[in-house]
């Protein structure tokens, strides 16, 4: 899994309104398909690959369509969450390294942070994640030593 760990990969504003109108109703087309009851939970494991928002203008009604469509592997949603702001943050997982092998985020989770040495971190697009990564480095690593790895190097 290659993935990037952003805080903001993507925020798309959503809360533009129309001024005519006295009221903007949401709704949520994901890969062609409505989503009743949107709450970000639909786009977890996947990557937005476009975003468009459509309005359609009634009697005093707004419908806002947020037409989302997925795909692209390399880079998978873990949590989509809505601010107080109305945008929409995007985080992902960056690849993973463990004294020197690449980890699941649930092995990583389980590291006790006693047992840590030290952490890298080689953002998403630098040289140096391209070069000691090649392409699952594109989007950045978290290489963290634990003492057993670093005493055993």
């Amino acid at each position: 899994m290659r993935t990037i760990l952003l805080t903001a990969l993507c925020a798309i504003t959503i809360g533009t309104q129309a001024k005519v109108a006295n009221d903007t109703i949401d709704k949520y087309i994901i890969d062609k398909l409505p989503v009743e009851h949107f709450d970000g939970s639909q786009l977890e494991g996947k990557c937005i690959s476009k975003y468009m928002i459509a309005y359609k203008q009634g009697k005093g009604v707004v419908e806002r369509h947020h037409v989302i469509y997925t795909g692209d592997e390399d880079v998978k949603v873990v949590r989509l969450t809505a601010n107080d702001d109305k945008s929409v943050s995007v985080v992902t997982e960056p690849l993973l390294i463990v004294d020197g092998k690449e980890t699941s985020p649930e092995e990583f989770a389980k590291i006790n942070s006693q047992a840590i040495d030290h952490i890298d971190v080689l953002k998403a697009g630098s040289k140096a994640a391209k070069e000691n990564f090649g392409e699952k480095g594109k989007n950045g690593v978290i290489i963290v030593t634990t003492k057993a790895g670093k005493e055993s190097k």
